[in-house]
């Protein structure tokens, strides 16, 4: 097998130091949103937007050596003097921001309609969203100084705890315990449930303690500012209405009974009798493991079937040093997509260890890199990145995209794809829409005054695990709350990628009526970034959300009857 890569940074751009970063921020206290016309304030956003790039270069120094390895105590050195760089300059930039999103309506509307800062509209229009929210400047300068012990300390504690969790022995650490739960040997799959739940107990309180803190801290925020509910703040942030992501989910829920359909003949399509949580991501029976590069060669080949030009950055990516795939102690990310902005392409982190299933989330996260590459090309610093929802919508495509390549190339694979389809679904919408209702309960049981102790997050993961699967003993995996980061990074977090992965579902079935016209359109989507409402963008994709979920969800039934053929086949 081909030797997975390591970044090479060592040809990152030379950033500005820390000094010249706060001397440039700095020069935001002097400015006064209200007295100025519209090129006075299009050319103050121009030079915010600078300094956000110049920001983001030097933290990438910082931070990407520290995603690979988090055992290094210097480079946390540096993080905490990141942290102090930061803090002083939104210290600085936060009045002339405050200023914008509070700036009343007839001088706001005005400043719109005026074309001089047409570039800038998205970004007035989005930090406009929370006007509501906002308290007195005092009081948002109070909190900000709080945030690193309130926020920021439980995070890092939480990513310190679980990026250390060790297997079995000192070269087994949980990344790869993490793969082997994608082996086809039943066995090996059992007894990397039972490495994790060894590695996971000693340190669930730990890991409790830092969820109760954070969802006790939001939810005082919560009131403090007005929102409506736990899930209100995120709602606004994806530029999503309530009423559509309520709808969304109670769709989901009412195909349920359809993952318990798939449970079965996924069982059968293993040889089994039935289906426990240790198989839950396990292969399907002639889905290929293959090596790094050809996994590479594979994703590249799907993506030059779209757009030579995006089957390019492909390589691009994989050449210049910008893929992190070794498994290694102490990774601190199993995978994940970081910006790097104008003029350098994006870093990518994965932990691929030869499982069938890595090839998809390595194909998950060149989709968002691409998203980025062509974004920061097209839109200022203050726009290129996009809501989570498109974000998650571009990478779940590139999963897709990759199955779809594999089935039109290869007959044999046609219907080990099409399981592999109705799996993917079950764990990107389902198990998503799952962990969202784990997580809308922990809040509510929070917000009740129960203290989330390890035993009292396990009885909520566990409802949410029966809610979803019933009492089958796929529902039994009682720290599995523990091993989803997104919880306490991003609240509700989760729900977007079950949305992106119904509205990607459709976006395939676009490109398959319309070979000819599709790609540009894609490839014109992933470069507005954030420099459109979500509900435009999905609008010039040809997407309504609701029809296109139902949509998806309802293609579901044909796809599942085609499986269950196949397994009662193999029986």
């Amino acid at each position: 097998m081909s030797t997975a890569p390591r970044w090479r940074l060592d040809d990152l751009p030379v950033p500005p130091g820390a000094e010249e970063l706060r001397a440039r921020s700095r020069h935001f206290e002097q400015l006064e949103v209200a007295a100025m016309d519209a090129p006075t304030l299009a050319a103050a956003l121009d030079e915010l937007g600078e300094l956000r790039a110049a920001l983001q270069l030097h933290a990438l120094g910082v931070e990407l050596p520290l995603l690979v390895d988090d055992g290094d105590d210097a480079a946390r050195r540096r993080l905490a003097d990141l942290d102090d760089l930061l803090a002083d300059v939104d210290a600085s930039t936060r009045p002339f921001e405050l200023a914008l999103t509070m700036l009343a309506d007839e001088p706001a509307d005005q400043l719109l309609a005026d074309v001089r800062l047409a570039r800038h509209r998205q970004h007035i229009r989005r930090a406009r969203r929370f006007r509501a929210h906002v308290l007195p400047e005092h009081d948002e300068e109070l909190l900000a100084r709080r945030e690193p012990a309130a926020e920021d300390a439980w995070q890092r504690l939480f990513e310190h705890v679980s990026n250390g969790l060790q297997g079995d022995g000192e070269s087994r650490p949980a990344a790869v315990v993490f793969g082997d739960l994608q082996s086809a040997q039943r066995d090996r799959r059992r007894a990397a449930m039972l490495e994790l739940e060894r590695a996971v107990k000693p340190y669930a309180e730990v890991l409790a303690r830092c969820a109760d803190t954070l969802i006790a801290d939001r939810l005082a925020m919560d009131e403090l500012r007005g929102f409506s509910s736990p899930r209100a703040q995120t709602d606004l942030e994806n530029d999503l209405p309530a009423a559509t992501v309520d709808a969304a989910l109670a769709a989901i829920e009412r195909h349920r009974p359809l993952v318990r359909r798939w449970n079965e003949a996924k069982a059968a399509l293993l040889g089994l009798d039935v289906l426990t949580a240790a198989d839950e991501q396990a292969p399907l029976p002639g889905l290929p493991a293959l090596s790094y590069s050809d996994a590479v060669g594979v994703i590249a080949e799907a993506f030059d079937s779209l757009s030579p030009d995006l089957g390019e950055l492909v390589v691009e990516l994989d050449r210049g040093g910008h893929i992190d795939a070794q498994p290694r102690r102490r990774k601190r990310s199993l995978a994940t997509c970081v910006s790097a902005g104008a003029g350098t392409l994006p870093f990518v982190a994965v932990t691929f260890t030869g499982q069938p299933g890595d090839m998809l989330t390595l194909a998950h996260e060149i989709g968002h890199a691409l998203h980025y590459a062509l974004s920061v090309r097209a839109q200022s610093p203050l726009d290129y990145d996009p809501a989570t929802p498109l974000a998650e919508m571009a990478a779940v495509f590139a999963e897709l995209l990759v199955l779809d390549h594999l089935a039109a190339e290869h007959d044999d694979l046609r219907a080990v794809t099409a399981a592999q389809r109705m799996d993917f679904t079950a764990r990107t919408v389902f198990r998503q829409a799952m962990i969202t209702r784990f997580e809308t309960t922990a809040y509510a049981a929070r917000a009740d005054g129960d203290l989330l102790t390890a035993q009292r997050l396990t009885e909520l993961w566990l409802d949410a695990r029966r809610w979803l699967h019933g009492d089958a003993p796929i529902a039994t995996d009682d720290l599995g709350w523990a091993l989803v980061p997104h919880v306490i990074h991003h609240r509700f977090y989760n729900y977007a990628y079950a949305l992106a992965a119904l509205t990607a579902t459709s976006l395939l079935g676009q490109w398959h009526a319309d070979p000819e016209h599709f790609p540009a359109r894609y490839v014109t989507f992933l470069s507005l970034g954030g420099a459109a409402p979500v509900p435009d963008q999905l609008a010039r994709l040809g997407l309504d959300s609701a029809g296109s979920w139902h949509a998806a969800l309802d293609g579901l039934r044909t796809t599942l009857d085609a499986c269950r053929a196949i397994g009662a086949g193999t029986a």
